[in-house]
């Protein structure tokens, strides 16, 4: 009886074993990707965008030409690129197990030769995205040319022109973006543009987006999910997170032992390193110098790696405001909590700690505070 039970335990493990490893090769995902007349590399990779890791690597041909054959473990957005990143990449296309094969011109042009319906999808969305990028080249030639003629001097009327122009290409293109998210909801194209173009896309639009996207908690767009909920925290309302961080004395400070106190605050995100930071600090001097008799504070929150520097600079540009870091540059903790991916940048505090508006900037700051403070 048990020898009976035995051998149907080990014919079912057998056939389970027999089925995983099906299942694993039926998983598997084929490649077959052809690059012809591509610019000149020593090497050529397949890279899975999303993960930002290498797939393959290939020599080109004599001629020119690359060639990828092989398996990888899921469909993805892939590059072809001249490293074993997405730097040097120059062409992008969805890696879904059909044929995949492109004609470059000059390396900044491209025909589609083979591809899937996916694929075809990725070309009319890259074809509508590309016409605003020759556009915007165009207005510049325009802008380029203006200048050779009348130099710093260029006729007001003409500039006005080149920047509504400048304004209609891009409110057009977020547009477009719109439409080719819409357009593609039912496949992983968007993965793509949600991860290159999220500035154009605008973090509201993105995650009303993502609220019903299918791919939406693809790993290579978890970045971006935090992202969104970063922007969350800095929106017009939300109420302050905290940073915990230390000054220059070494002290552990919080955000919270200014924000929230009946006071307006201004969190200042700058860095010794930032030009941009120091030539903006005049007119942060200047609203601290009219406003915080009256009610208002800053505090500065520094992007800086060495405490020296930090140091330094806050006394050579005159900084008599509060100031924390925890001198990790790029990788602090306010550019995840409240998502600071360039700087200078602001963020002003209402006296009950919500916020009332971000990223004020040169007189805009003394303007903002003229109003709130009577």
């Amino acid at each position: 009886m048990k020898k009976n039970l035995f051998l149907t335990m080990a014919l079912l493990i057998a056939a389970l074993s027999t089925l995983t490893a099906a299942t694993m090769e039926q998983s598997r995902v084929k490649y077959d990707v052809a690059i012809a007349q591509a610019p000149s590399c020593l090497m050529a990779y397949l890279v899975n965008v999303e993960t930002r890791t290498p797939i393959d690597s290939v020599a080109p041909a004599s001629n020119g030409d690359i060639i990828f054959r092989g398996e990888t473990n899921e469909s993805c957005i892939a590059c072809v690129s001249k490293t074993p990143n997405t730097q040097g990449a120059f062409n992008y296309f969805v890696l879904d197990g059909e044929k995949f094969s492109i004609q470059l011109q000059g390396g900044k042009q491209h025909t589609l030769v083979a591809g899937s319906k996916v694929n075809k999808k990725m070309e009319e969305a890259y074809q509508k995205y590309a016409a605003f990028s020759l556009r915007m080249a165009d207005l510049l030639k325009r802008y380029d040319k203006e200048r050779e003629k009348y130099g710093e001097n260029i006729p007001e009327t003409i500039m006005k022109g080149i920047d509504n122009e400048y304004d209609a290409i891009q409110a057009e293109k977020k547009v477009a973006l719109q439409e080719i998210l819409k357009d593609n909801d039912e496949n992983i194209v968007p993965v793509y543009y949600l991860l290159r173009h999220i500035n154009e896309i605008g973090y509201d639009n993105a995650d009303a987006f993502m609220q019903k996207y299918k791919f939406a908690d693809r790993p290579g767009l978890a970045s971006l999910r935090g992202a969104i909920g970063s922007e969350k925290r800095k929106a017009v309302g939300a109420t302050v997170t905290d940073l915990v961080m230390k000054d220059l004395n070494d002290k552990e400070v919080k955000l919270t032992d200014w924000v929230g106190h009946g006071k307006y605050v201004l969190v200042d995100f700058w860095a010794s390193w930032c030009g941009p930071c120091r030539a903006e600090m005049p007119n942060v001097k200047d609203a601290y110098a009219k406003y915080h008799e009256k009610g208002f504070e800053i505090v500065g929150v520094s992007f800086d790696t060495k405490k020296d520097a930090w140091q330094k600079a806050v006394t050579d540009l005159g900084i008599t405001w509060p100031q924390m870091s925890d001198l990790k540059g790029w990788q602090c903790a306010a550019s995840d909590i409240y998502n600071i991916k360039a700087i200078p940048a602001t963020i002003l505090f209402d006296p009950e700690g919500k916020i009332v508006c971000t990223n004020l900037r040169g007189k805009a700051i003394a303007e903002k505070l003229a109003e709130l403070i009577k």
